[in-house]
């Protein structure tokens, strides 16, 4: 946790992560993500993605995202394949304006400095 407050991390965000979903489409749930999306916070958006019902298109955007940890894209990964394993389309949009810690794909990434 020290290390995502040197990594700027507000300490507020360290244990809880800030998104909003909007459902307001029939067909489309866009769930946005703000500030850091770390391994110790990210439990909250975990659980509200597993009761978004299927067969929707789920847009899950990262453009407000501060810092997103591996273990966080991990999941968003895992969960967009098995969305889209089961009926539904799930898209990561909003990646363009961060920076990779390494080649990986999943690996931590954190906005960069306008």
């Amino acid at each position: 946790l020290i290390l995502h407050l040197a990594h700027g991390v507000k300490p507020g965000n360290l244990l809880r992560i800030s998104y909003v979903i909007d459902r307001s489409s029939t067909d489309e749930i866009r769930v946005q993500v703000h500030g850091a999306a770390i391994f110790s916070n990210f439990i909250g958006l975990k659980s509200a993605l597993a009761d978004l019902p299927a067969g929707k298109t789920v847009v899950v955007d990262l453009a407000d995202a501060s810092l997103i940890c591996h273990t966080v894209m991990d999941f968003i990964e895992n969960y967009r394949r098995d969305y889209n394993a089961h009926g539904g389309r799930c898209l990561i949009k909003g990646l363009d304006q961060h920076l990779s810690y390494s080649d990986h794909p999943l690996a931590l990434r954190r906005k960069a400095k306008a």
